[in-house]
Parts: C-alpha cells; structure tokens; sequence
C-alpha cells in the first residue's frame, strides 16, 4: 500500500498524493489528466515498484483529495485556465517534496497523462535540470498549458518518451509535431484505438509494459 503523504504549495494549496516507496534512488512523480485522480496511475506504480523505482503520484489541486487552499474547497469544474495553469505549482512543491526526501533532480522522472503530459513538458523546459518526461496524450493547448515554447529548447541530454493514439487526433497530431521538433533523446509509441491519457494502459497493458521498461532503462541509478 502506498504511504499517504500532503504538503502545501507556494499559494497554500494542500495536496494530497500516494507515495510507493521502493527503498531505491530513482523516483516518478505522476501527473495525471483530468478528470482522474493520482488512482488512475496504481498499476503504473505498481509496475514501476517491480524495477525498484519509487513514484509520488499526486492529486491536482481541485482533483481527488486535494480540495483545500487556506479553507477555500477547490473544484476543478470551476476552474478557469488561469487556475489550471495554477497547478504548475503543484508540480514544483511535489519536485521540493521529493527533493527533501533525498532524490536528486537527475534521479527523478516526470509522467504525466494528457493535462499532465503537458505540465510535465513544461516543467522540463524551465527546470532543465529534470532530464526525464513521459508525455502521455500531450496536446498543443490544455487550458492555456502549452509545451510548444519549449520543445525546441530541450537539450540533447534530456529524453523524452511520447506515447498517442491515433484515433485520439489532437493529441496524435501534437505528439507527433514535438516528436519532430525536439532535440532530445526520442522516442514515440504510436497506437491504433487505443484511447487517451492513462487509459492508454488499460486498453494496451504492453505499452504500459514498454513504458516502465523504458524509464527503467533511461532512469539513472
């Protein structure tokens, strides 16, 4: 069972997440689309667990558990964009979490499924320091979150994982334009019907397989 953790952001949101501890130096922090919560990413957890890679995975603000912000109850069905782009730092207070817990920025991966791909592409560009991103479902526009000023501007020494299915057009399209365009280590798994986000997994339990080994591989110990 995952160890419930909380910690605020820097605009006093609490989150709430589910840590797998698996007693090593190499950790995912797991962003999940919307409207899921950080359960949607148990069997991915689970997996990652088995190659002895810890994850956090977290509910954003407004999502699953993480409602409170100084007593105000948040509801991401009354988000603006502005309050969806507000969960960028959501990411960074749970990069600080797992910092102080002992990870190193260069042991850290950032997963994240549709909304989350595009928060995790866009972490990676202003923190080159992370090195490591699976982007899963990622799109051109999620509510005012873009990776596209970015993608261009990854280094050679960052690597990135795509994984789109092509029924799922926008996202397709958008996975395949940052494929492209990228100077990072790539690579993109292209499927046939297989849906979006972390349902991608459920509907293609090998891509979930070749997602972990990939992080496994490109996951420094």
């Amino acid at each position: 069972m995952p160890e419930k953790i909380n910690f605020l952001t820097e605009d006093k949101v609490t989150i709430i997440g589910d840590y797998y501890n698996a007693k090593s130096s190499r950790v995912a922090l797991l962003l999940h689309m919307m409207p899921a919560t950080k359960e949607s990413w148990q069997a991915f957890a689970e997996g990652l667990l088995e190659k002895e890679i810890s994850s956090l995975a977290i509910d954003l603000r407004g999502h699953g558990q993480s409602l409170d912000q100084i007593g105000q109850v948040l509801n991401y069905q009354n988000f603006g964009d502005l309050q969806h782009q507000a969960s960028a730092k959501d990411v960074e207070a749970a990069l600080t979490w797992l910092k102080n817990r002992g990870f190193k920025e260069n042991n850290i991966a950032i997963v994240g499924a549709s909304i989350g791909a595009n928060l995790a592409l866009q972490e990676m560009g202003y923190k080159p320091e992370y090195k490591i991103v699976v982007a899963i479902s990622a799109g051109s526009d999620y509510r005012g979150i873009q990776p596209a000023p970015f993608i261009s501007s990854y280094k050679s020494n960052q690597r990135i994982l795509f994984i789109a299915s092509h029924e799922d057009t926008e996202s397709a399209i958008a996975s395949q334009s940052f494929f492209d365009q990228t100077q990072a280590q790539k690579k993109l798994i292209m499927l046939d019907n297989a849906g979006h986000g972390t349902n991608i997994f459920l509907n293609s339990p090998q891509t979930l397989a070749d997602a972990i080994s990939w992080l496994n591989l490109n996951l420094p110990k």
